[in-house]
């Protein structure tokens, strides 16, 4: 005999799943499932092997120029002058030393850094570019000369025989 269910209780159908391993999915993980993601990195390997270009002086200040320029145009105008203020020097075959003058433009590069060096190594097609950043600590300072007498005193470091005209001539610098 059958039990009866009262009409008002509703009755949810079973539907039948079947086992793990007939669904492509097992409980204990197998050899080939190991194995698949050295073969993803071994072809991660040989794609970098593959952007290995190499490139001179001229093609990297081309593309610093261009990535110099582009921020120039998305209105970054002080990372702009801190890129085009020095001109970057290669140190080996992937290493790209730029010189700056101050800590601010240190901070500029440091946080354009990772938009820079993906900029360069896809333009110069080389994975293995870095960049090495250096403060220039002998900057030379720029120290304006305001009067009649330091502006004399500038030129004739430059020109020493403006003293002696001065001397000879017996010439005043203050008016």
């Amino acid at each position: 005999m059958k039990p009866q269910i009262p009409n008002n209780e509703l009755q949810t159908p079973i539907i039948p799943v079947p086992p793990l391993g007939a669904r492509g999915l097992s409980k204990t993980p197998s050899i080939s499932s190991i194995l698949k993601p050295k073969k993803v990195a071994e072809e991660e390997k040989t794609e970098e092997l593959k952007n290995n270009d190499a490139f001179d002086l001229q093609k990297l200040i081309s593309v610093w120029k261009a990535f110099a320029d582009e921020m120039n145009s998305q209105k970054r105008k002080q990372l702009f002058t801190t890129l085009s203020v020095s001109t970057p020097e290669l140190i080996d075959s992937t290493t790209i030393q730029f010189t700056i003058a101050n800590k601010v433009q240190e901070e500029d590069i440091r946080e354009t850094r990772t938009e820079l060096l993906s900029y360069l190594k896809e333009k110069l097609n080389n994975s293995f570019i870095d960049l090495k950043v250096v403060i220039n600590e002998k900057a030379p300072e720029n120290e304006r000369a305001y009067t009649t007498r330091d502006k004399f005193k500038k030129m004739a470091e430059k020109n020493p025989d403006l003293e002696k005209l001065r001397q000879q001539f017996d010439l005043d610098l203050d008016y």
